[in-house]
């Protein structure tokens, strides 16, 4: 479909170009997030977000380098906003199996710099849309993670062929990224903290029976 990664690329600078909003070059989504299976519900629910962001984008940036530090190089595929849920849109696209690998430390890099130029602004304001033809077990793992565990806004988009010839992007389906939780396997005996206090416990304690006292309350 693509010969390399810039062909891709220049196919969505231009798809970009001629159409304000990413949505329409993306299949028809229907999974539902409604169910009893609340992993499958946080993929769903993280892919619904990221797809509503996509209805009216701008571009702020295509593969130029963002870095605020002289010298060092950060060049995220394209950065797009959103007007719609005001959020900050980070696409990055791989068109072979071996850079997936890389795309966990660009994104975490990208979203990082981002911050430097908004340092107010909370990982729930960052989309991050992952488009590529292959999907290896550490990129699966990669995006569960962010995303149950993390909470964190991610979409997955793989470019198909419809019946037309056209080269459109199709969300992948939740299931792909499921994995399993065995809670049984924690106890209250595996977690455990500690209270560390600034202040004398024995004196504090003498001091609120003495307040009680004068206050007329049943210490």
């Amino acid at each position: 479909m693509f010969k390399n990664e810039q062909e891709m690329q220049e196919w969505l600078s231009n798809e970009l170009k001629d159409n304000s909003s990413l949505a329409d070059i993306i299949e028809d989504y229907e999974e539902s997030s409604e169910g009893t299976d609340a992993i499958r519900n946080r993929i769903v629910d993280s892919f619904n977000y990221c797809l509503q962001s996509l209805d009216v984008v701008e571009v702020i940036s295509e593969n130029e380098n963002i870095s605020l530090r002289e010298g060092d190089i950060l060049k995220p595929d394209f950065l797009l906003y959103s007007p719609s849920t005001e959020s900050i849109i980070i696409v990055e696209l791989k068109n072979i199996a071996n850079p997936t690998r890389q795309v966990g430390t660009e994104l975490g890099a990208y979203s990082s710099e981002v911050k430097s130029y908004l340092p107010f602004m909370s990982d729930g304001d960052i989309v991050h849309v992952v488009v590529s033809r292959e999907w290896p077990t550490l990129l699966r793992h990669y995006i569960f993670h962010e995303i149950y565990w993390l909470n964190r806004k991610v979409l997955c988009l793989e470019p198909v062929e419809n019946d037309e010839g056209e080269i459109k992007l199709k969300v992948l389906d939740s299931n792909q990224f499921l994995e399993e939780i065995d809670n049984s396997k924690f106890c209250n005996m595996h977690l455990a903290g500690y209270q560390l206090c600034i202040y004398d416990e024995e004196l504090y304690r003498g001091l609120g029976r003495e307040y009680l006292k004068n206050s007329g309350s049943n210490f």
